[in-house]
């Protein structure tokens, strides 16, 4: 009767460890995220429940056809991807930050569709990314801060008036590597602040657009618009066209980085500029900087270009450079390294050098205006054409 009982209750204990082993094994299968030692099978469920200081483990792909929202206001968490892929299969589904605040780190995002965004960060909401890769556009209204990751986007056709990452509340760029490819790579309304990376812009058809304006007619790498503050004092800067396009109303303060630009020059301005610091480079037959309106101050920096170095075209603007090393590449049929058709250009200080350039031409016939009382001038001839004011 005893050998019966301790049958019986092996044979129970064996089937008690056999469903717990199942158990567990399925468990183990339909997990998707985890927090702690708690496992959840959706990371919809895993968002909902996480608390402020948490980190949720991402366990396997997921996609999504629809947004997926976080929501949690008053919390901060991180999302650590572990090695693995959130795939949005459509453009209207995308990761859309609406409250809380979260950290992205390890793994992958990515858009399916060439037009959809990847990212939206709400105004209230914050997000850090510390490293990963991100396909797709990325929109903040928020707060939204970038270390480190790989930004691209996939846009096939060609778009010059919508940017792959936009931002129009507070977003710090500390690093990573961004290429718009198609759009500008960065459009800003709001306060960005850049302070490393590698920028790249570089749509397949660069050149003069029906009325000769190819800094017009192909966008920018970085747009700064709409009353936009943007701050650079870092990071590297390479543009088929434009680097830097700071509009209307907007301020652009650099102090450091190196821009290069292949056609169109490094920068048009029509807002406020100051450039403290900075290296900057035109590898074809164009100048620096175009300036159509507001102000541009010149404290420093290294300029090379193979036409002029800053040239103003409406009467409003004024130029003031007091220092910087300006050196021209020009040919033996060029024109001066400052070119004033309107506006006025004040020259305190700074060392312009061009063999067969001219320091600065004035068209005496407009409203341009030149003053030097400074500087140093290792040109062909200091002026070629209107008068020393």
């Amino acid at each position: 009767m005893k050998m019966k009982k301790k049958k019986l209750f092996l044979s129970l204990l064996c089937a008690m460890l056999l469903t717990m082993l199942f158990s567990a094994t399925a468990l183990a299968a339909s997990t998707v995220a985890t927090i702690g030692g708690k496992s959840y099978t959706t990371l919809d469920a895993a968002i909902k429940k996480v608390k402020s200081g948490q980190i949720i483990v991402l366990k396997k792909n997921v996609t999504y056809t629809k947004p997926l929202t976080i929501n949690r206001s008053g919390k901060s968490f991180t999302i650590n991807l572990n090695k693995k892929t959130i795939t949005f299969a459509n453009k209207n589904a995308y990761l859309n930050v609406k409250k809380g605040t979260v950290k992205l780190s390890n793994g992958t995002i990515k858009q399916k569709a060439t037009d959809g965004y990847v990212i939206k960060v709400q105004k209230g909401a914050a997000l850090s990314i510390a490293n990963g890769t991100y396909t797709g556009m990325i929109e903040n209204k928020g707060k939204t801060t970038i270390t480190k990751g790989t930004f691209t986007n996939p846009y096939k056709k060609r778009d010059i008036y919508t940017g792959f990452i936009s931002n129009y509340g507070t977003m710090a760029i500390n690093g990573g590597t961004f290429d718009g490819k198609q759009r500008n790579t960065l459009y800003n309304e709001g306060t960005l602040t850049v302070k490393g990376g590698t920028f790249k812009y570089t749509p397949d058809f660069y050149g003069y657009d029906k009325v000769g304006s190819p800094e017009v007619e192909n966008g920018a790498l970085l747009t700064n618009a709409n009353k936009g503050k943007v701050t650079v004092s870092g990071g590297k800067f390479l543009s088929n066209t434009l680097c830097l396009w700071n509009d209307d109303n907007s301020t652009l303060n650099v102090t450091g980085g190196t821009f290069t630009s292949q056609l169109g020059g490094c920068f048009l301005s029509k807002g406020k500029t100051t450039i403290s610091g900075g290296t900057w480079s035109v590898k074809e037959d164009w100048g620096n900087g175009y300036i159509y309106g507001g102000t541009l101050t010149v404290k420093d920096g290294t300029f090379k270009s193979e036409w002029s170095t800053f040239e103003t075209y409406v009467d409003t603007v004024t130029i003031k450079i007091s220092g910087g090393t300006f050196k021209s590449t020009a040919g033996t049929d060029s024109p001066a390294m400052l070119i004033s058709f309107n506006g006025k250009i004040q020259v305190t200080g700074g060392t312009f050098t061009g063999k067969n350039i001219w320091g600065y031409w004035c068209d005496e016939n407009g409203d341009g205006k030149i003053t030097v009382k400074g500087g140093t001038f290792n040109v062909k001839e200091l002026k070629k054409e209107g008068e020393l004011l």
